[in-house]
């Protein structure tokens, strides 16, 4: 089929000129044509029309909805596989043209798209709404809107809350046998009110949507990338603890979106940034944990693994090819000596395998001594967060060794 056929069969809306995005809009549109006349594979399946109403800008905001428009662009771009296309259709839309499908899961929910935008397109108003196309011979190439499926039923009020931006704090993990702050857990948290600032954990009803985990997975790196490059521009090198969770790497797709911003950001900060795979399953198979520390292991410093509490599959764990095994400790209303118990059996079953051991989120400076008594390599502790005043990262020297028996003295007085 000729270029002139296709022509006739697609459908461009008017209002493509007079406005600085003309011509960009109408290369992209013959983009479109070449790539439907020299492919089988660039199916009517494999594409989505992403329509923002905060591009529908009056002509005196013509260069506000244009700002805007490179936004969403970027914002899309960054979620596709060198394979794929992001084709501007009008002056609002966006089409993505997934050459070998491999992508269009990531568009197929409208919740989901926007979380994963969330941090580009925060503070714009309008509504984002997603479109498939329906092949109508006789009327062209026409668009049908996607619906995300309604539950039959309300959900609770935890999973009905707003995803809004999480706050990123920073949390030095300490290496006991450097006697040094290793690097910095970039952890978000979100804000509910009332000063008080709940994690994942807390709010497990509104991460079970793929797409959502993988916008917190987005969105910490892209944290943790901007606070090394200010931390090297304004005080010195420092090294951020990325997390990024099991699920997100062993889905094809959204391994893809992950790594191809791992490409885009972290090459300039390469040294200093350090991966922690999250929430894997709690029957470790080794060579999906394998695979999943190869996808990102070239873009770091080194990838760490925490696992979920009550783990025990030590020997499933890669040790050659993971930095450190460790768990969240929080007690959650736990007693210290429980605690305790747990930390010994941790670092004991890991060292047996040959593997490093870290352990986050020690609530007190006895816990963190019980930690490094096990023998763990790795210790983040909220008192020597505290008493370093490092949750917003500093070029402090002291040293964490100090601070604990500081820190044990006076609470024994």
């Amino acid at each position: 089929m000729g270029n002139e056929d296709l022509e006739k069969r697609i459908v461009f809306p008017a209002g493509l000129t007079g406005n600085s995005g003309a011509a960009d809009a109408h290369a992209d549109a013959w983009k479109l044509l070449r790539l439907l006349a020299a492919s089988e594979s660039c199916s009517l399946d494999n594409m989505r029309l992403i329509r923002w109403e905060r591009l529908r800008a009056s002509p005196d905001k013509r260069r506000d909805a244009d700002d805007a428009a490179m936004t969403l662009r970027a914002g899309i771009e960054e979620l596709l596989s060198p394979q794929s296309e992001c084709i501007r259709y009008d002056d609002f839309s966006f089409l993505v043209v997934c050459r070998d499908g491999s992508d269009i899961g990531l568009f197929n929910s409208v919740n989901g798209l926007v979380d994963t935008l969330g941090a580009r397109i925060s503070g714009h108003a309008g509504p984002i709404r997603v479109f498939r196309p329906s092949s109508v011979e006789e009327e062209g190439f026409g668009f049908i809107r996607v619906h995300d499926e309604i539950p039959a039923a309300a959900p609770p009020p935890a999973s009905r809350m707003v995803l809004a931006d999480p706050e990123f704090r920073y949390y030095p993990l300490w290496d006991v046998r450097g006697n040094d702050v290793f690097c910095y857990l970039c952890e978000p948290l979100w804000d509910v009110g009332g000063g008080e600032f709940l994690s994942e954990d807390s709010l497990p009803g509104l991460f079970t949507d793929p797409l959502r985990i993988l916008a917190l997975d987005l969105e910490a790196l892209r944290k943790a990338v901007a606070q090394i490059e200010d931390a090297i521009s304004r005080y010195g090198v420092m090294q951020i603890l990325a997390p990024v969770h099991f699920q997100t790497l062993a889905d094809a797709g959204n391994g893809k979106s992950y790594i191809n911003l791992c490409k885009k950001l972290v090459w300039s900060v390469l040294d200093y940034v350090f991966f922690e795979i999250v929430k894997p399953p709690a029957l470790l198979d080794r060579t999906a944990v394998e695979e999943a520390v190869s996808l990102v292991k070239p873009y770091g410093g080194g990838v760490m693994l925490r696992v979920e509490p009550g783990f025990d599959g030590f020997d499933m764990v890669p040790a050659d090819a993971v930095l450190s095994l460790g768990m969240d400790f929080r007690g959650g209303g736990r007693d210290e000596r429980e605690v305790m118990a747990e930390l010994k059996r941790f670092a004991g079953k890991a060292s047996e395998c040959g593997v490093r051991s870290h352990a986050h989120g020690l609530e007190t400076i006895t816990l963190s001594a019980a930690a490094v008594s096990a023998g763990f390599d790795y210790v983040g502790s909220e008192d020597l967060a505290q008493a370093l005043d490092s949750r917003q990262p500093e070029d402090d020297k002291s040293k964490p060794i100090g601070m604990l028996k500081t820190l044990l003295k006076t609470r024994q007085t």
